[in-house]
């Protein structure tokens, strides 16, 4: 009897513990898992997810930083636009200072506004300076007195022309 005991006692050993059976419904088999197995299936699912949250997170990591530099680039190129713009208007501002310290600097030695625009300098002082070199070479006009547009020469008398000279001036006669 105590052979018997130890031959079933032997045979339930080598049984797997936790048993789990499958069966394929064409071949109508039973297939059977021990633990071991199952705890190695679970662990390769396991890693297939893990590697696949991993992978997701890390294609999610990189879009975000492809968006995060693409919305740096738009910053940086509408940082240079008003930069240049900046920089046009500093420049158009500094030309309408320049221009109206011509002015003022013409206006003070009496010069043509023509000439105002031909005044060298970057400040009053210089341009002044410049204004009253070009004073000095420019001749003074003499003072004739007042003209008429009807009295040539001023003589105070009005000068009529005849039919005649007027045909001659025109080229008609």
């Amino acid at each position: 009897m105590s052979e018997e005991i130890n031959k079933e006692a032997s045979t339930e050993a080598q049984k797997p513990e936790n048993v789990i059976t499958e069966s394929s419904p064409e071949t109508k088999e039973v297939k059977t898992f021990t633990q071991a197995e199952l705890d190695k299936i679970i662990a390769e699912r396991l890693e297939r997810e893990t590697k696949k949250r991993k992978d997701a997170e890390a294609k999610a990591r990189e879009e975000a930083e492809r968006d995060t530099l693409a919305k740096n680039q738009e910053w940086e190129k509408l940082a240079k636009k008003h930069e240049a713009e900046l920089l046009a208007a500093q420049h158009r501002l500094k030309e309408l200072e320049l221009n109206e310290l011509r002015t003022k600097a013409a206006a003070k030695y009496q010069l043509p506004l023509e000439i105002a625009e031909r005044l060298r300098g970057e400040t009053l002082e210089e341009l002044e300076k410049d204004a009253e070199g070009l004073k000095a070479l420019i001749p003074e006009a003499k003072s004739q007195g007042k003209l008429n547009a009807t009295v040539p020469g001023g003589s105070g008398k009005p000068v009529t022309e005849t039919d005649q000279q007027k045909r001659q001036r025109l080229g008609l006669a």
